[in-house]
């Protein structure tokens, strides 16, 4: 129904990068919530995991990635 999403440590220790074109991953009161980017069979918004995190951004090569911090 929602889709896999996945989660992995960076070779360097820097968090866990996920696919941000597909996710929005956010921290909601130290919570971390859910909400699909693109097109799914049912779409959502901010679906609570019940798991507590922190999301934070990174500068690599020039760019900011995303990265997520489990508490």
């Amino acid at each position: 129904l929602l889709g896999p999403i996945f989660l992995f440590e960076a070779a360097d220790g820097s968090g866990l990068r996920y696919d941000e074109s597909e996710w929005l991953v956010e921290s909601l009161d130290g919570e971390l919530v859910l909400t699909a980017v693109s097109a799914r069979m049912s779409p959502f918004s901010r679906l609570r995991t019940g798991q507590r995190g922190r999301v934070g951004r990174i500068e690599r090569d020039g760019r900011r990635e995303a990265r997520v911090f489990f508490d």
